[in-house]
């Protein structure tokens, strides 16, 4: 099986880690570029990315109490969203799937 017939065999599973691994860059993202660009609060791609992660960010802010500093709520989206693949992986993985890249 090549790999792209093993994609779209298990696309159930790869879809969803991609959707929460492209969040978790793009946490990553903002924040490094927030850092860049600190002088220009209004630049089009800190607008972007903040847009991009700001749904996760509410999230987070609802569930993580309230004593954590708002520098934290960054670092805990990642790891509630890096917990989230493991646990679909662990779904997946007990539903039967079995990945594999090769013959």
């Amino acid at each position: 099986m090549t790999p792209i017939q093993a994609f779209f065999a298990h696309w159930y599973f790869h879809v969803p880690n991609l959707l929460v691994t492209a969040l978790i860059c793009a946490l990553l993202a903002s924040s490094v570029v927030q850092l860049v660009f600190f002088r220009r609060p209004d630049a089009l791609l800190v607008a972007a990315l903040r847009a991009l992660s700001a749904p996760v960010l509410t999230v987070v802010r609802a569930i993580t109490p309230a004593v954590a500093p708002p520098a934290a709520i960054v670092a805990f989206a990642i790891a509630w969203l890096l917990a989230a693949r493991i646990v679909w992986f662990l779904i997946c993985s007990a539903a039967g799937m079995r990945l594999s890249l090769g013959g």
